[in-house]
């Protein structure tokens, strides 16, 4: 439905537009929308007055739906160049004949103002109806599926038609394979099973994919997480709606290439279940624990050294301080790790952590307190604040339901410390255990 919000947004979007004499923003093909052309349709080109054009936009993020305020700018204004594109055909019969000096609002009619205000109140700027975007997982097993609101967790072999939007036609789709038509041709992948999302736009989805699978790390044992293997594997995503199904390769795949696969079962669940209700929450805390798993997502892939930045912002989204933060990181991490804690170990940990984000040490290998930590303790300070990190979203994000799963190669282990090849001791240098 068309409310003066919409019109007001069309109007300043049009106000910030020109045919030329301004920085080009895009050139394109045009036609009437729902109709096919064979010719690839007229061509068009528009020009933005930036600031005009900024402010437009910027306009739309604070009046359209609430999740453009989680993504960036520069992705809104995107959309909207795309919204433009897709719907130029309402008002190209007036922007014909508008002066090049002038912008599209001076010669555009207020009936076809409406119709694009209107087209606007059903795009995804303004109108959050959902697709289903999927990811094919190489390196997960799923032994009991997990279905919500938000995301689901399915088998490849036990996808159900159910688990399509409705209008769907599932006979079209071959869920075992990746791409998932019947008809595609060229490469092909066979995931795993298949994460679910439902979003309204890719941005959001990918938000989201981030904060399932940053959770989903925290399963592995520590010592497990980081160890990959040279296994190749495909990335990639499909969206599909009632009206269209696109899909796209990506080089790199949704989860590093790990020498053992996650295997999601009926002890997930709880954990799941309490995830899908934080990425449906829109409160302040949620979207900090939300922040705080993309970070440890991001982590997941990196050198340690890398790492070490990344996981600081994990923590950071947790403790969510601006003022005294190295107490206040103690205060929380005392509070909410639910184990006794050397604090002033603790202390220099967190002294590592503010040489590197204040650009004292922008290496963590170069910080005076690396090796002074190395001294004193024996121990790495980058496994150690990942062991912090992960703890501390397990109890405080997940309230200690996510839990590790079995080491894959205890059997190997424990064979191998017989043999006296590995001290059986030697994790308990490490700032809280590693198993627990």
């Amino acid at each position: 439905m068309t409310e003066s919000i919409h019109i007001e947004a069309i109007e300043k979007v049009l106000s910030a537009i020109y045919p030329s004499g301004h920085p080009f923003l895009s050139s394109f093909f045009y036609s009437k929308p729902g109709v096919q052309s064979l010719l690839g349709g007229l061509g068009a080109e528009i020009c933005a007055h930036q600031k005009d054009y900024t402010d437009a936009i910027l306009f739309i993020r604070r009046t359209g739906c609430n999740y453009l305020k989680f993504i960036s700018i520069s992705e809104i204004r995107t959309i909207t160049t795309r919204f433009l594109i897709d719907n130029f055909w309402y008002i190209s019969s007036d922007a014909f004949w508008t002066d090049n000096n002038c912008a599209y609002i001076s010669n555009v009619s207020r009936n076809n103002i409406n119709i694009l205000a209107e087209k606007l109140s059903q795009s995804a700027l303004y109108n959050s109806s959902e697709s289903l975007i999927l990811y094919p997982l190489q390196t997960v097993e799923v032994e009991d599926e997990f279905i919500s609101d938000e995301f689901f967790l399915c088998g490849a072999a036990n996808f159900s038609k159910n688990l399509l939007p409705s209008g769907v036609k599932f006979e079209q789709y071959n869920m075992a394979e990746f791409p998932p038509l019947v008809e595609a041709a060229g490469k092909r992948i066979s995931p795993r099973c298949w994460l679910g999302i439902k979003a309204p736009l890719a941005p959001i989805a990918r938000k989201m994919k981030s904060s399932v699978l940053g959770a989903m790390s925290l399963t592995i044992i520590p010592r497990e997480r980081y160890l990959f293997t040279g296994r190749e594997l495909t990335g990639g995503k499909c969206t599909i709606n009632p009206k269209s199904m696109t899909y796209n390769f990506s080089n790199k795949s949704s989860t590093p290439s790990l020498s053992s696969d996650i295997k999601i079962d009926i002890s997930d669940r709880s954990w799941l279940k309490l995830l899908a209700k934080i990425l449906s929450s829109n409160d302040g805390q949620s979207r900090s624990q939300i922040r705080s798993l993309e970070y440890f997502y991001r982590a997941w892939f990196l050198e340690p050294s890398e790492r070490f930045p990344i996981l600081c912002m994990s923590l950071d989204s947790l403790v969510n301080k601006t003022n005294n933060h190295t107490k206040e990181a103690i205060k929380f991490i005392d509070e909410n790790i639910k184990l006794k804690i050397d604090l002033e170990r603790l202390r220099l940990l967190l002294n590592i952590r503010g040489a590197v984000i204040h650009g004292a040490a922008p290496d963590v290998y170069e910080s005076d307190g690396y090796e002074s930590y190395y001294v004193r303790y024996g121990a790495d300070p980058v496994k150690d604040l990942d062991l912090i990190v992960g703890k501390c979203i397990r109890e405080y994000v997940f309230e200690g339901k996510l839990n590790h799963h079995p080491d894959p190669h205890a059997d190997i282990t424990e064979k191998v410390k017989k043999m006296g090849r590995i001290m059986p001791d030697m994790r308990k240098i490490n700032i809280i255990p590693d198993d627990i």
